[in-house]
């Protein structure tokens, strides 16, 4: 429709103007919203997986045409990592020191030592018990 066959210079330059400024708020536009539904998708997904999400580029698609070798890589990555983690704890807890075997200061201590202001204090041997606290003494001295 725009060749220069068809339409004058100065009616092409007065339409081609206007339509490359909606082409380029256009883009804009999705741009915007592309981010934003993959600004509200990556905090629902699993960390691992979120991590390499985050760090693709949206194309066609909103994480990227090759989302499913990425999310398989992801997932092997972290069961390999997590393999070598298990076998690294096995193999330091065979002949190693542990400081599990003893006891730290506080361990191990009763709870009633821990908490000196729960209870109250001793009442002596012999005396009467303090008519305060107990309302049917207190009533009955009235």
């Amino acid at each position: 429709m725009l060749e220069e066959n068809n339409l004058p210079s100065n009616l092409r330059e007065e339409a081609l103007t206007p339509l490359g400024d909606a082409g380029r708020l256009l883009a804009n536009l999705l741009n915007r919203i592309t981010v934003a539904r993959r600004k509200l998708v990556i905090p629902t997904l699993n960390p691992n997986v979120r991590d390499v999400l985050a760090k693709t580029t949206a194309t066609d698609l909103l994480f990227g045409s090759d989302i499913s070798e990425q999310i398989k890589a992801a997932k092997s990555l972290h069961t390999t990592g997590k393999e070598l983690r298990q076998t690294a704890v096995r193999s330091q807890t065979k002949g190693a020191f542990t400081t599990s075997k003893y006891k730290k200061p506080n361990e191990g201590a009763s709870s009633k030592t821990s908490s000196l202001n729960r209870q109250g204090p001793v009442r002596s041997i012999g005396q009467p018990p303090d008519p305060k606290g107990d309302k049917s003494a207190a009533s009955g001295q009235q």
